[in-house]
């Protein structure tokens, strides 16, 4: 897929790249296809939640997103797609599992990339938001996306660091049922220990 074909609105300060793309085709065809309700944690314009939703119309997707400048791209880009299954909530991950009552089949997410304490920041938060995060809160969502998963949940993510894989890994949480490295990126599924 070219992302020179897929047009999305999205703020000056940020870019999906073509991780989003691959997330989307690596969960597409790794996931259970019995699983309906999704779980994206960071949306922001949508991509990944919009190319989930264009190829099965039967699932019902929740996008969490924190930052307010994304909202009008993710509105504008529902509208452009005509896609009707999948809802914005406007939240960080932390709010959302305090005030969710619901699992989920599938929780996905294309991370930060940077940890905070190992990578400069960028002048512009908006940015570095979207670029860095510290590994005390990539531990933290693991801990939240076990319980928001539903006992046979998947949860995929992409990541660039060794570091998330030992994260993973040292948790003792969850079991590894797929890995797929690309040139730059990797993706994981994996699915909660019970």
């Amino acid at each position: 897929m070219k992302m020179s074909m897929i047009k999305y609105s999205q703020p000056s300060f940020f870019k999906f790249g073509n991780d989003s793309l691959q997330l989307s085709d690596f969960i597409a065809k790794a996931r259970n296809k019995s699983s309906h309700s999704f779980l994206e944690v960071g949306t922001g314009c949508g991509v990944i939640s919009l190319e989930l939703a264009k190829k099965d119309s039967d699932i019902s997707i929740h996008a969490i997103e924190p930052q307010s400048l994304f909202y009008d791209h993710f509105y504008e880009n529902i509208k452009n797609y005509h896609i009707s299954n999948v809802e914005l909530m406007r939240a960080s991950l932390e709010e959302f599992s305090i005030t969710n009552n619901k699992t989920y089949d599938v929780i996905f997410l294309n991370p930060p990339y940077f940890w905070s304490n190992e990578s400069r920041a960028s002048p512009d938060l908006n940015r570095d938001q979207c670029r860095r995060m510290k590994k005390e809160v990539f531990s933290q969502w693991l801990k939240l996306f076990h319980g928001l998963l539903n006992e046979s949940g998947e949860l995929f993510l992409s990541y660039r660091s060794d570091d998330v894989e030992k994260m993973i890994r040292d948790s003792d949480a969850w079991n590894i049922i797929k890995m797929e490295k690309t040139q730059g990126c990797s993706f994981i599924q994996l699915r909660r220990k019970l």
